[in-house]
């Protein structure tokens, strides 16, 4: 049931890239799979629809190795080419493993059930393409694993990959080991008449399946619901570049409801960007004593002291922008700028997200505390206007 709705969706939101397509092409063949390991849906053809559900998996591995091919640096121009290679090698496997599985339709048994040499074959031959395509994943996370800086997140998903094709490798081995010990020899083994662990093995990995290829649809559905950590940060901070740009409109490059129609990262950005400028030109009209040099912000140890005293006198110097104040070149030079601990990006956005965060009701007493307070000598008598 999870496979079939992860299926569908994908189809529907994720199916632009060569790799979207090839996993979701996978994720179909997983379906089939499903719906034919259920030998209850007609008993009689068990060991037929056991026989056609391995060939689904054949079908899943060409879309994996497609796609191992592709994560090497494949070129992606020729994809479809060499995809109708991988297609045509997975058909004339699937054909030598119906021939060497005849015996056991025939009399009506599931191929585990069969033991003679004709079982040896089919599980060498079905084998080998798992094999193939375990040994290349594997060798892909190896190497990526030793040159790439990869972080938390991402070596997680290169491990659990990395398990499942590792049990992949397995699985390709035990298959015709186990039939050849079987028929040859008389090891004792765990009876196993319906193949359920076989048939648990295929349903925890179209399960892992499902849930990685799940992770960017979830990602992307979380996006357009704006759940998404981007757009979180883009509402935090809507309030304050409402207000600031209020006051210099040309530094405004989209209207509040066109920057809406932007996806998440554009309009985190040219938000960041307007807040930014915006802040820079308050800095003429922030009341700080032009004879003891810089504001005390700047000064202070702690980031979030400094945070807290910057947004009062960012709320005043816009208050005073609005009441009419004219601006200080001697402020200018002297005033803080927006506190940080690093110089780059993320940091810039931390601390805008933080001013945001405490600007609601500095702005309320800032507004307040202009009521109460005689005008500056920049400042003319007038209320601040609406």
């Amino acid at each position: 049931m999870l496979e079939s709705v992860v299926t569908v969706m994908r189809f529907r939101l994720i199916n632009q890239t060569t790799t979207d397509k090839l996993i979701n092409r996978s994720l179909v063949w997983g379906v089939v799979g499903m719906v034919l390991h259920h030998h209850d849906l007609a008993p009689r053809y068990a060991s037929l629809w056991h026989q056609l559900s391995l060939g689904a998996i054949l079908a899943i591995l060409a879309g994996i190795y497609g796609i191992a091919r592709l994560w090497h640096g494949a070129d992606p121009t020729t994809t479809r080419q060499r995809q109708r290679r991988y297609d045509l090698t997975i058909a004339l496997v699937f054909v030598a493993v119906l021939i060497a599985g005849t015996p056991a339709r025939g009399e009506g048994m599931l191929i585990d059930r069969a033991l003679s040499w004709p079982a040896v074959v089919f599980w060498a031959v079905f084998g080998a393409p798992l094999a193939v395509c375990a040994v290349s994943v594997l060798r892909i996370c190896v190497h990526d694993f030793q040159v790439e800086d990869l972080g938390r997140r991402e070596k997680l998903v290169y491990a659990a990959i990395f398990a499942a094709a590792t049990g992949l490798l397995c699985d390709a081995l035990a298959g015709p080991t186990v039939a050849a010990l079987q028929t040859y020899t008389d090891l004792p083994f765990p009876d196993d008449p319906r193949m359920s662990r076989k048939a648990a093995t295929f349903f925890l990995s179209a399960l892992l399946c499902s849930l990685f290829t799940a992770i960017p649809l979830l990602a992307m559905l979380a996006t357009r619901l704006g759940w998404d950590t981007t757009s979180r940060h883009a509402r935090r901070l809507y309030p304050l570049w409402r207000d600031l740009t209020a006051a210099f409109p040309g530094l405004v490059l989209y209207p509040a409801a066109e920057l809406a129609r932007h996806p998440p990262a554009a309009r985190l950005h040219r938000m960041t960007v307007e807040i930014r400028d915006t802040l820079l030109g308050l800095r003429p009209y922030m009341q700080v004593d032009t004879t003891a040099g810089e504001g005390h912000p700047a000064a202070d140890t702690e980031l979030g002291t400094r945070i807290s005293r910057y947004s009062v006198l960012v709320a005043h110097a816009l208050d005073a922008k609005f009441a009419g104040a004219q601006p200080d070149p001697d402020t200018a030079r002297i005033a803080p700028r927006t506190p940080s601990t690093a110089n780059d990006p993320n940091s810039e956005l931390r601390v805008l997200l933080a001013l945001a965060d405490r600007w609601p009701p500095v702005l309320a007493a800032a507004s307040t505390s202009r009521a109460h307070r005689p005008a500056s000598p920049h400042q003319p008598t007038k209320e601040r206007s609406r």
